[in-house]
């Protein structure tokens, strides 16, 4: 992906807690639906492959809320009852190691995807704070939330938690983007106040456009938050809109780092679809 960017003495921590982690891997079949892209579908079996290997691993927690009402009506009585169940995997991902193996199929014209994979995972023992991002085109209210983008769309972002902390915004197409915090921000940070909806890009000289290369792509956008502070990484590179640019080993290494030393940093990995539509 192509942004136009209209510009311009030795202490040691000690965990109370250590999080385990551990090397996991899981086989995932995925049954695509019609309305989905080969990349969409690709996208999709990853993401339940992680699941699984993570729930594997370290467990679900399972959640179920029960209710039940009464109500009278012509002298009888009436008993509701009605159940709401959720569960949650017990760890996250944390790297990926070697590339998805896929093995890809059509039966009955239902694409059908086979993926294998393999990663470092951690164990998560604490509840955290769960905030609202959306991906936003050419707009920047809730309803212009979308994942699929043209050339010469705008991208903007939203942001709402629940807590006080810090963010930092990366996107992945060939190489790595640090779109937050930018180069101008006051110590290479970027606050966010709990409860308080933020918009990112939209900022005159601060826009990002979205440019189409002449093939469809799909872009990883990585949002961090955590109620410490990120501090964005040191780049060698810049683009031509000044953005910092990284390799994706660079990258990785940097955000393995930060999730060793930060057990309360999470990293929320939603895509983009860039097509001559």
């Amino acid at each position: 992906m192509r942004f136009a960017v209209f510009v311009a003495f030795l202490s040691v921590a000690v965990l109370c807690h250590a999080q385990r982690t551990a090397t996991v891997s899981a086989e995932y079949t995925y049954y695509a639906p019609d309305n989905l892209t080969l990349e969409q579908a690709k996208q999709k079996a990853v993401q339940r492959a992680m699941l699984e290997a993570i729930a594997a691993e370290f467990g679900t927690l399972v959640q179920q809320m029960s209710t039940t009402s009464v109500t009278n009506a012509d002298g009888k009585s009436f008993v509701g009852y009605s159940s709401l169940g959720s569960s949650d995997v017990r760890g996250e991902w944390i790297r990926t190691i070697g590339q998805p193996e896929f093995d890809m199929d059509y039966r009955d014209g239902q694409l059908i995807i086979n993926v294998k994979i393999k990663g470092e995972a951690r164990e998560i023992d604490y509840m955290k704070p769960q905030f609202v991002t959306r991906i936003l085109r050419n707009g920047t209210k809730e309803n212009y939330e979308s994942e699929e983008f043209r050339d010469g769309d705008y991208l903007y972002m939203s942001v709402v938690s629940p807590v006080s902390g810090y963010a930092a915004i990366f996107c992945k197409d060939d190489s790595v983007r640090c779109l937050l915090p930018d180069v101008e921000a006051a110590e290479g940070v970027q606050r966010i106040e709990a409860g308080q909806r933020r918009l990112f890009f939209t900022e005159r000289g601060k826009r990002l456009q979205i440019g189409y290369n002449g093939t469809d792509e799909v872009n990883a956008v990585y949002f961090m938050f955590s109620p410490n502070p990120i501090i964005r990484p040191l780049s060698k590179r810049v683009d031509d809109g000044g953005l910092p640019v990284f390799s994706d080993e660079e990258f990785a290494r940097w955000l393995a780092d930060m999730r060793n030393h930060d057990r309360k940093l999470q990293v929320e990995v939603k895509y983009i679809y860039i097509r001559d539509l």
